[in-house]
């Protein structure tokens, strides 16, 4: 696991996100009005519906503190399993 620090004072910020189950994300916005704009926009183009996230995010960096990985065991050997069923009626 590696932690990742940064050094200083970390200030949130709210955000808006408009989205779409189609496209995803329509736009990040800094107001809910915005946010609905855009949204709405978008709804009366595409005819799909999308809706509105929000979120606190640092207003500077990354929000990420540590990266997990898998670490092999020294006697962990590649291999493929194969499972079977048995069903009942």
């Amino acid at each position: 696991m590696e932690h990742i620090v940064t050094k200083g004072t970390k200030k949130w910020v709210l955000k808006y996100i408009a989205m779409s189950d189609y496209k995803g994300t329509i736009g990040r916005y800094n107001t809910k009005g915005d946010a609905v704009k855009a949204a709405r926009k978008y709804t009366e183009e595409t005819n799909n519906p999308s809706r509105i996230e929000m979120v606190k995010e640092l207003e500077k960096g990354s929000n990420l503190v540590a990266k997990v990985s898998y670490k092999r065991a020294t006697n962990e050997k590649p291999g493929k399993y194969v499972f079977f069923g048995w069903a009942a009626e």
